[in-house]
């Protein structure tokens, strides 16, 4: 799956109205960052059921305020607009994994309780 940048023009179309959602806050400077990127792409090629996107803080800093990011890289989950996780730091495709899965976790009642609204 394409992992794309998003913006705060586009933020509740391709991250609060969707069911669940990764996103990537980074930075060009960030070598950590650098080195997430590849782990990150495949993760969102693996995890087929969850949308993956990137926000340049940057370019989105505002996006980067209301959502706390005080570090990069830093990845949030979201369900249906709901934050439900989030990590800061270097991941390896493992942990990544583990943090989807708690997040998910975490997520069920969000989705469950969403399904009755989209039907």
């Amino acid at each position: 799956m394409t992992v794309e940048d998003v913006t705060e023009a586009q933020w509740n179309d391709k991250v609060l109205s969707q069911d669940y959602v990764a996103v990537d806050f980074w930075a060009e400077w960030c070598a950590f960052c650098k080195r997430l990127a590849p782990v990150y792409d495949e993760v969102s090629n693996e995890v087929t059921d969850m949308k993956f996107v990137k926000v340049n803080i940057e370019n989105e800093m505002g996006l980067a305020q209301k959502y706390g990011v005080q570090g990069i890289p830093a990845i949030k989950f979201f369900c249906n607009g709901k934050e439900v996780g989030g990590v800061v730091g270097f991941r390896t495709k493992d942990q990544l994994k583990q943090d989807i899965t708690k997040a998910r976790a975490e997520g069920e009642a969000c989705v469950a309780n969403s399904s009755d609204i989209k039907q």
